[in-house]
């Protein structure tokens, strides 16, 4: 559920437009209240040298003095440039007390924020459809959630996650393929979800270019590679994780009889790996 955290809603002053920051486990996007797209969205979370941590983790927050940092660089992109505006968080389907006072803190006491506010991120991405009641299946960087949202509500009774996400799928892709370099841009480029084994299996080697020029020739591995959603046990460190489809499953069979329909009528995919 959203929730106020400032004396009054962003957007309530006439001329003041708020200022949207999306936080994730392996980049942010931040905009303007009105606008079709994100005006940033390569504010990178690893700060210093690449074996530097995200300060979000599995959809946790570790480090919340790297957090502001980035927050900041964020803020004051060039694109962006913010100055004492209404602000909008995302926050995770469930996120502790303290994350969400945190925010509240550095939003008022760090940004001076004339208000702020912290809004569910699967609510968002059913309100970008046109909706205000789905199933969200929200497939991130460190962790996948299926959130059941009734009237722009969460259920949270019904909302699971797991840890098969959109790291582990790179990481299974670098076996695959025996690389170590450019396989995150290979799995958003061109990995897809296979409809039949068959396809994946008898699917003929394709070639690509990489950014740097380089040739390569892919074939089953990029519909190998998102199998690992739906059966986790093809990754050994995710062993016992719910595969998507179960979770999404148990997610509508926490919920009432009588809304469980309009549920599996109206899921939405969102999060950076979806």
């Amino acid at each position: 559920m959203a929730t106020s955290v400032g004396t009054t809603n962003p957007g309530t002053d006439e001329g003041i437009i708020p200022v949207i920051l999306d936080s994730g486990s392996s980049g942010f996007r931040v905009g303007f209240a009105g606008d079709d797209n994100p005006k940033v969205i390569d504010i990178a979370t690893k700060v210093g040298g690449k074996n530097d941590k995200a300060p979000i983790q599995r959809g946790r927050v570790v480090d919340w003095e790297r957090l502001e940092l980035l927050w900041w660089e964020a803020l004051s992109h060039k694109d962006v440039r913010y100055v004492d505006s209404p602000i909008l968080f995302t926050e995770a389907p469930v996120a502790p007390k303290y994350d969400r006072e945190r925010t509240t803190q550095i939003a008022f006491e760090s940004f001076n924020a004339p208000a702020a506010y912290l809004s569910n991120q699967a609510a968002l991405a059913l309100y970008a459809t046109g909706k205000t009641t789905g199933l969200v299946l929200d497939i991130g960087h460190g962790v996948t959630h299926t959130i059941p949202v009734l009237e722009g509500n969460n259920i949270y009774s019904g909302v699971f996650s797991t840890d098969v996400a959109g790291e582990d799928l790179t990481e299974y892709l670098k076996k695959l393929t025996g690389r170590s370099d450019h396989c995150e841009w290979l799995k958003e480029k061109v990995c897809e979800v296979s409809l039949t084994p068959e396809k994946m299996q008898a699917s003929a080697v394709v070639k690509y270019t990489l950014p740097d020029g380089e040739g390569i020739s892919i074939g089953g591995e990029r519909f190998q590679c998102p199998e690992a959603l739906f059966k986790p046990s093809l990754l050994q460190n995710e062993v016992g994780c719910l595969a998507v489809q179960e979770a999404v499953y148990h997610s509508v069979q926490r919920c009432d009889r009588d809304t469980r329909r309009e549920l599996y009528a109206n899921i939405v995919l969102a999060g950076g790996s979806s």
